[in-house]
């Protein structure tokens, strides 16, 4: 008798143990999926690239990659301009902008900014078309100085 009545309140221990444990499982999962507490933020980074190039009188040569593409900024002889080809892919209301800085004489560093969309990859407007010429590239470079 003693043996039936230890063995009936060792279950119900355990049973009341176990659908305590239950219940605060299902809690702990009713939290984990509350939308509130686990969502993303909506925000778009911005992301910026640097890229550092020789320069000289004659020649300028800079290249940025990533993997979506790449940019490529060469002097061009015959018209004495730099141009700016972007081959990446591209996405709308993404904006990139072009600064160039000094690090010492003779070296320049070349700053992509781009913001807007952005989805794992650099997603930036097109820049077809645009031309720098090689006097304003000297003249701001110059202000760092």
């Amino acid at each position: 008798m003693n043996k039936l009545v230890l063995t009936l309140m060792f279950l119900g221990i355990a049973f009341i143990t176990f659908a305590q444990t239950s219940e605060n499982d299902e809690l702990r999962l009713i939290k984990k999926s509350d939308p509130k507490c686990y969502s993303v933020p909506e925000s778009k980074p911005e992301v910026e690239e640097s890229v550092t190039a020789s320069y000289n009188t004659n020649n300028l040569y800079i290249s940025i990659a990533d993997f979506t593409g790449a940019v490529t900024v060469e002097l061009l002889d015959a018209n004495n301009v730099v141009v700016i080809n972007d081959t990446r892919k591209i996405n709308k209301q993404a904006v990139l902008t072009y600064s160039i800085g000094k690090l010492r004489p003779g070296v320049y560093t070349l700053v992509v900014k781009a913001s807007g969309e952005y989805f794992g990859a650099f997603y930036k407007k097109s820049l077809e078309n645009v031309v720098v010429s090689r006097e304003s590239l000297v003249l701001s470079t110059l202000s760092y100085q």
